[in-house]
């Protein structure tokens, strides 16, 4: 095997051409170097991104290049974290624009929804909403849970909260994820008893 040679483009240009070979040695390296360099240059452009966004569109992106690595050209002088970081560009602009859709949609929602429910006219929807997760919640989630509700959106907070801050970012990302999507899915499910 040969050295992996110290410039990170150097590194990056050699180390692409044993991925392109299989060599999955090569290949760990290269996603450990990109795993360090794109997300804080998406991060540069992408000021208010949040941060799990960033995590999954860089992920999306080297999992990308890896399923045809030879579509990266060296030849045409662009590095390959410059490469990555187009492809993750494109991901995390579908992944904003994917999130407006979902909250235009949740608001759209919420506002035929919440009257039919017949929520107490005394208290407010969301109020009641939250009382009636937490209390639905598993207690070692709850702290997460709190967190989200009061407009944390960046990972690692999260993840703390969840017991799950020791694994790597990428599986920080998927775990903070599973949980939204059951908290989603546990409001959903509240919203749609609560008329009973």
């Amino acid at each position: 095997m040969p050295p992996i040679i110290s410039s990170k483009d150097q590194s990056c240009g050699a180390l692409h051409e044993r991925v392109v070979a299989c060599d999955e040695a090569a290949t760990e390296r290269l996603v450990r170097i990109l795993l360090q360099s794109v997300p804080p240059q998406l991060r540069r452009t992408f000021t208010k991104a949040p941060h799990d966004f960033v995590a999954t569109a860089v992920v999306d992106a080297i999992l990308e290049y890896l399923r045809h690595p030879p579509r990266f050209d060296p030849a045409r002088g662009v590095p390959l974290d410059r490469f990555v970081k187009y492809i993750a560009s494109r991901n995390l602009l579908n992944l904003l624009r994917a999130e407006e859709r979902r909250r235009i949609r949740e608001t759209e929602c919420g506002q035929r929804v919440e009257p039919a429910i017949g929520f107490d006219s005394l208290a407010d929807p969301i109020d009641l909403l939250r009382e009636r997760l937490l209390a639905v919640t598993p207690a070692d989630e709850q702290s997460a849970l709190v967190l989200w509700l009061d407009g944390e959106r960046q990972t690692p907070p999260i993840a703390e909260a969840l017991g799950c801050a020791s694994l790597a970012p990428p599986e920080q990302v998927q775990e903070v994820k599973r949980f939204k999507d059951r908290i989603r899915n546990r409001a959903r499910r509240l919203r749609a008893t609560s008329g009973d």
